[in-house]
């Protein structure tokens, strides 16, 4: 086999129309439903319920804040706050003021994780140059202006307005864990983020009446673009738990679902091992709503969904409920999904990562050794590094 040669192993469908044209167009929709719900639980004695109309009212205030600051198209902000509902009030304040907003999350388990987290912002600080940060915990870091969200809900000196986009406007940059090297800066343009929540759309049967839970960082793609952003695209109620939470107790990540009526979540492989071995309860459960549970963000094994299935099957949970992706920073998330583990190929213990989504194409590179290099084509695939 020639080093050249490349073998298309799919394509997905053409990409489908989109509801959308812009990322800030997805909390303007006007609607019903508005009055559906963000419930964002940091711990257990902070927990925030808003409705999508209360958080359209909170960016605006922001996003006008910002401008009057002089923040806008061009620019860059990085946002770093603890309680999670002032996270994505900050967030989609960046959104709106038409900068790219640079989520980054904090974490409180544990003070060598906190001293991880100040160096990772300092290179991306280095490497992204945000005009300000947002936050409530971090001082200043070379140089940048901080910005509390205290200063970014006060009553703004002007109003806010819609400055004119394209569809190659970024509308945040996502950066990678860093994990084979320095963390690189992922620019998400209006046009990815359009193509991936259409071809997820397409990928399964979501509804409005879909319930979504996040407890996974919110700087990581897959928990910002396909459990935060769908939804919203989705028009459907979500739940937002902190990481440390769940980490602390992964029981929580299905009882809390059971609570909150549950039907779409996701997490990496390693959660569904934590939540199998940890599932000591004090009252029944019911799980039988949950339609999916996507894993992806690592390599999914059929042990860990198997042993995982079998732990929560008293409670109701699907035996094929657990759908597996594959993705990555650089696609805004994952791009392939399975249409559940139980059913799907496998190669010895590891599970197929399944099908493209609608607008994209997959396919194998060989070297002369016999190995092959993924390649990865669609308009939600980066063009390049910031």
């Amino acid at each position: 086999m020639s080093e050249s040669q490349t073998v298309v192993l799919r394509r997905g469908g053409p990409t489908p129309p989109s509801a959308i044209r812009f990322a800030r167009d997805l909390l303007l929709r006007e609607g019903a439903w508005q009055e559906r719900t963000l419930l964002c639980l940091s711990e257990p004695q902070d927990t925030v319920e808003m409705t999508y109309h209360a958080l359209r009212e909170r960016a605006q205030t922001a996003a006008a804040n910002l401008q009057a600051m002089g923040i806008g198209c061009g620019d860059s902000v990085c946002v770093s706050v603890r309680n999670r509902a002032s996270f994505l009030t900050a967030f989609w304040g960046v959104v709106l003021s038409g900068a790219a907003a640079i989520p980054i999350e904090h974490t409180a388990f544990g003070r060598q994780k906190e001293e991880a987290a100040r160096s990772r912002i300092a290179s991306i600080q280095r490497i992204a140059q945000p005009k300000a940060m947002i936050t409530d915990w971090l001082e200043p870091v070379g140089g940048v202006p901080i910005l509390t969200p205290k200063q970014l809900a006060a009553q703004p000196a002007q109003a806010w307005h819609a400055q004119p986009l394209d569809d190659e406007h970024v509308m945040m940059i996502l950066f990678t864990s860093g994990s084979t090297g320095q963390p690189k800066g992922v620019p998400i343009t209006e046009r990815m983020l359009r193509a991936n929540l259409a071809g997820h759309a397409a990928a399964f049967p979501f509804t409005p009446d879909d319930i979504f839970l996040n407890w996974m960082p919110l700087d990581h793609s897959a928990a910002m673009v396909q459990a935060h952003l769908l939804p919203v695209y989705m028009q459907s109620s979500q739940i937002q738990i902190s990481t440390s939470r769940i980490l602390s107790e992964p029981a929580q990540w299905m009882q809390l679902a059971s609570q909150y009526q549950v039907t779409i979540s996701w997490a990496p492989n390693f959660a569904y091992e934590l939540a199998s071995a940890n599932i000591e309860t004090s009252y029944p459960l019911d799980l039988s709503r949950i339609r999916c549970l996507f894993s992806a963000g690592e390599t999914v094994t059929r042990t860990a969904c198997e042993h995982f299935v079998q732990q929560w099957a008293p409670f109701g949970l699907q035996d094929d409920v657990i759908h597996v992706g594959w993705g990555m920073t650089e696609t805004a998330g994952y791009m392939l999904t399975s249409q559940g583990w139980k059913h799907n190929a496998s190669v010895g213990s590891i599970c197929s990562t399944g099908e493209p989504i609608a607008g994209v194409g997959v396919g194998v590179q060989y070297r002369e050794d016999g190995y092959g290099e993924l390649l990865v084509r669609g308009d939600t695939v980066a063009q390049t590094y910031v």
